[in-house]
């Protein structure tokens, strides 16, 4: 039977819990993609690669708000070729506790340097500072080095010694996705989504996140989007994803209006939200956000930046108290409400942890409303200024937009 045991002196482990919240969602393409298939696997003359800045091993308890998010990870990590062990006995490292059934990544092991980039912390350093730098992504993905942040399931970071019997390596189980309530084949509440012709990736992701758990949904191209009552008479919400700009210039602002007008929610997201505000007349602006400045060649100002949510609003009614989002690359914008007619369902807080660029990316959107409840007509307009399906990764934020396809009665 394995023991987990490597002779150091006695330190107290660093633990680096990300925000988990009650979780959902993978797109077909993206989640088990955010490596290459090679990332990390080199022996170098010996059968392993020397741990990461002194990372004895990575714990992900098996305790998580959502087990289909920590299955999810399990997988990603499997299809790259990461060995997952589970702890026999209960065992403690420095201050913590964990349960036998935890799962342990030893950091002694071929595909070490995988591990560490898809498991260290999202404001960490460490994927710049391995000796296989090369194989890793770029330093505008933003995505490999906050999985589990978006996945929202919790990780220890482990660098003291203790003895543990673990299992030999095994596969996980596949994770069950389940359907939001409300939202399946038996709705009340139906769904329609903008799709134009051409659609390009965040689209895609959308609409795989929807399927995977399913949601009932029908395509809307442009004409039906502009039907107005008609509109309303089939649908009781229509999202607008993020879809560029060019789509949305041939959508009737007026039919849409109308829509609203009878008692239907409108759901944007990025360009689609930018959109209704202009199109609409929403109570409030767009405000731009400038690219950080000293940038290195090859940055982008993407960030995982953590969200502070209003869990008063019925849209954010199952949602934890913070998750992290990730924003785009700049410039970019989000949205200033007037809050006299809009509620600021979540805000970005600049105590959260960052992926680099860093500081000047989490002080330029501190403060800044991430989604925002507009009441309009007989109906509402909800506006999302990140992607809650993102890659289809997302899983920490996709609560909110669960909550938002269901949120009536302004």
């Amino acid at each position: 039977m394995p023991c987990f045991h490597r002779p150091a002196p006695r330190r107290v482990a660093r633990v680096a819990l990300v925000s988990a919240a009650a979780f959902v969602a993978l797109a077909a393409t993206g989640v088990r993609d955010v490596l290459p298939r090679d990332a990390g696997v080199r022996t170098a003359g010996s059968r392993t690669t020397p741990p990461q800045r002194g990372v004895v091993a990575y714990v992900i308890p098996q305790q998580q708000p959502d087990q289909a998010a920590l299955k999810t990870l399990l997988g990603v990590l499997s299809d790259h070729g990461v060995e997952i062990r589970r702890a026999l006995a209960p065992f403690a490292s420095g201050r913590v506790r964990y349960s036998a059934g935890a799962y342990i990544i030893l950091a002694s092991q071929p595909a070490a340097p995988a591990a560490a980039a898809l498991l260290a912390p999202a404001n960490g350093d460490v994927v710049r500072n391995a000796s296989t730098v090369d194989t890793l992504p770029p330093r505008g993905d933003t995505v490999a080095l906050g999985l589990p942040s978006l996945l929202g399931v919790g990780v220890a970071e482990v660098r003291d010694s203790f003895p543990v019997p673990v299992t030999m390596p095994s596969a996980p189980g596949a994770p069950r996705y389940v359907t939001p309530a409300g939202l399946g084949d038996s709705v009340r509440r139906v769904v329609g989504v903008f799709v134009p012709p051409n659609a390009g990736r965040p689209v895609a992701w959308t609409r795989a996140t929807l399927v995977r758990f399913g949601v009932a949904f029908a395509p809307l191209d442009g004409s039906a989007l502009s039907a107005g009552d008609v509109l309303r008479g089939r649908y009781d919400v229509v999202l607008l994803p993020d879809a560029g700009f060019a789509p949305y210039s041939t959508v009737s602002g007026s039919g849409v209006r109308a829509f609203l007008d009878a008692g239907g929610t409108i759901v944007a997201v990025g360009s689609g939200a930018q959109w209704a505000e202009r199109s609409l007349r929403l109570p409030g602006r767009f405000g731009d956000i400038p690219p950080s400045e000293n940038r290195r060649p090859g940055d982008v100002d993407s960030a995982l930046v953590l969200l502070k949510v209003d869990r008063r609003s019925p849209i954010a009614a199952d949602m934890v108290a913070h998750a992290v989002a990730w924003v785009a690359g700049g410039p970019t914008t989000v949205f200033v409400p007037d809050t006299t007619y809009s509620r600021v369902v979540a805000a970005y807080d600049v105590f959260g942890d960052v992926i680099r660029p860093g500081e000047q990316v989490r002080h330029a959107y501190d403060g800044a409303a991430a989604v925002v409840d507009v009441p309009q007509g007989h109906g509402r307009v909800i506006l999302f200024s990140f992607d809650p399906a993102y890659r289809g990764v997302s899983l920490a934020t996709l609560p909110l937009l669960w909550g938002a396809l269901r949120h009536s009665d302004p």
